[in-house]
């Protein structure tokens, strides 16, 4: 099973076109013996996201104390650009990240900006995304298997529309809920008419993953989720990533 620390190659993403060769993925979630996925984070040797203020952790692997990073490259690991990818399509592993980790770990927490609550802001682009239900374009909706999901991007850096970290929602009625789901059976505390729709509703924490916004959000709903829903997202949050 992948382990924390470990780096894989995987494909690129669909919109970054043909001629794009694999990419370095740091696995960042605990794996327990049986599990389907894997959450990552994302690697590129461009600073692009880090200038847009996306948390990250440089690793070069000429200046690291350890050997067998599988990296070639200085890299930037986005915490902020998580990936959910099935544990039995992974390739064998290239290397391991050994002395970077705990200050991977550490802007994972800023990414997912655990502790910081719901948005309190009009539903306006350049708003603060947080706890926000969102419905997702037709193409990711059906890779997922979900049509809406709700947003736990850190303030800040959601206000900046780039990608939003998403979380699927499931019908409760149709999906078996999996270690680490978060049931909600009553929505009544939510904010918004679309909360009506959503009952009873699993979300799907396990399945994170962050999208870039222009091209996976269709929009942002009225509806946003209670505190209390939040808290036990960031809860977890914390067992999947074992923070």
């Amino acid at each position: 099973m992948p382990g924390p620390g470990q780096v894989y190659y995987l494909p690129p993403e669909l919109r970054e076109g043909p001629g794009k060769g694999d990419r370095p993925h740091l696995v960042l979630s605990l794996c327990a013996p049986g599990a389907e996925t894997s959450t990552f984070a994302y690697g590129s040797t461009k600073a692009t996201d880090a200038l847009r203020g996306a948390a990250h952790v440089l690793v070069d692997p000429h200046m690291t104390g350890q050997r067998g990073t599988g990296l070639s490259w200085p890299t930037y690991f986005y915490p902020s650009r998580l990936l959910t990818f099935a544990v039995d399509d992974l390739p064998a592993p290239a290397g391991r990240i050994v002395h970077e980790l705990p200050f991977v770990r550490q802007q994972l927490r800023r990414a997912l900006g655990l502790g910081q609550g719901v948005t309190h802001e009009a539903n306006v682009r350049g708003a603060n995304r947080r706890g926000r239900i969102a419905e997702y374009r037709r193409e990711i909706s059906e890779d997922l298997g979900a049509t809406h999901c709700l947003v736990v991007t850190e303030a800040a850096y959601s206000r900046t529309a780039l990608q939003q970290t998403t979380i699927p929602l499931l019908n409760a009625m149709e999906f078996d809920a999996a270690p680490g789901d978060v049931l909600v059976q009553d929505t009544s505390g939510w904010q918004g008419r679309f909360a009506l729709r959503l009952h009873p509703v699993l979300i799907a924490v396990p399945l994170v993953t962050t999208v870039h916004e222009r091209d996976s959000i269709a929009r942002y709903t009225r509806t946003i989720v209670s505190e209390t829903t939040m808290r036990e997202v960031e809860a977890s949050l914390m067992l999947h990533f074992g923070l």
